[in-house]
């Protein structure tokens, strides 16, 4: 499904498939989740533990995006990094899945503005914050995934010049 909209120049020139966006973006999906729990614990707690269970939530992502990403590594080949027109393909192709996550967050914003403009009763404290960084988060977390893996393949079979 991706393909149809992805240009022919991000296509790579390699045996082995890329790291497609549908893969990246499934693979984000428990990011999200573990986020989200951590920030749940965070909210009923005093001022200073909040930030600390928040920091442990990041410290679950950074686990599940290194050995996760490590794993899919296994699956796709080191990328052609030659000139800047590759490396530029290779940031697309990290941005694509994450750009879903970025654009919930400006979502989030925007009906938080659209909802307090109706004057429209709503919960005490905005949860505004909390969901735009969770999902920017996300959007981080979803190309470091990205990276990690292409980056561990790379490693793995040397970076080819072509």
């Amino acid at each position: 499904m991706w393909s149809q909209f992805v240009p022919a120049f991000l296509a790579t020139r390699h045996d082995d498939p890329p790291l497609t966006a549908r893969t990246v973006f499934r693979e984000s999906l428990p990011v999200v989740g573990v986020l989200l729990f951590w920030s749940v614990l965070s909210w009923p707690t005093i001022p200073g533990v909040d930030d600390v269970l928040r920091t442990a939530g990041l410290v679950m992502v950074a686990f599940y995006v290194v050995v996760r990403g490590v794993g899919l590594s296994r699956r796709v080949s080191a990328p052609v990094l030659s000139d800047l027109a590759v490396v530029l393909r290779e940031n697309v192709r990290a941005a694509l899945p994450a750009a879903g996550w970025f654009v919930a967050a400006h979502l989030v914003a925007v009906l938080e503005s659209l909802w307090q403009g109706l004057g429209l009763p709503g919960l005490f404290t905005s949860p505004r914050g909390a969901l735009v960084r969770l999902f920017a988060l996300t959007g981080v977390a979803t190309v470091g995934l990205y990276a990690v893996a292409v980056g561990t393949a790379a490693l793995r079979g040397g970076l080819r010049e072509e």
